[in-house]
């Protein structure tokens, strides 16, 4: 089975409406979200869905896919892919593709 799973507002404890990926944030904004701890709710199902095909798909910037990567080891939250698609116009659509 192939899971799809959105980053920040879903998997991440942070709040909802304080991120709006359709608008132009600095790459070095999403550096404060490396402190967010992951919604229990969400890491405890994907921890029972390990070792299926689990794919992350996020707003952030590509320049901070790798620590995305290192945050989501951290918190032993397992996944098969990252996608990073970047904000701005049309972020809904490049990350339903």
């Amino acid at each position: 089975m192939r899971i799809g799973v959105d980053l920040d507002e879903v998997l991440t404890g942070t709040g909802t409406g304080w991120f709006n990926g359709e608008r132009k944030f600095p790459w070095w904004f999403f550096l404060v979200l490396i402190f967010v701890r992951p919604n229990k709710k969400i890491a405890e199902i994907l921890k029972r869905l390990d070792g299926q095909d689990i794919e992350i798909v996020s707003a952030r910037p590509k320049q901070l896919e790798g620590l995305t990567r290192a945050w989501l080891r951290f918190h032993k939250i397992p996944f098969s892919n990252l996608f990073c698609v970047g904000l701005g116009k049309g972020v809904g659509q490049r990350k339903m593709e």
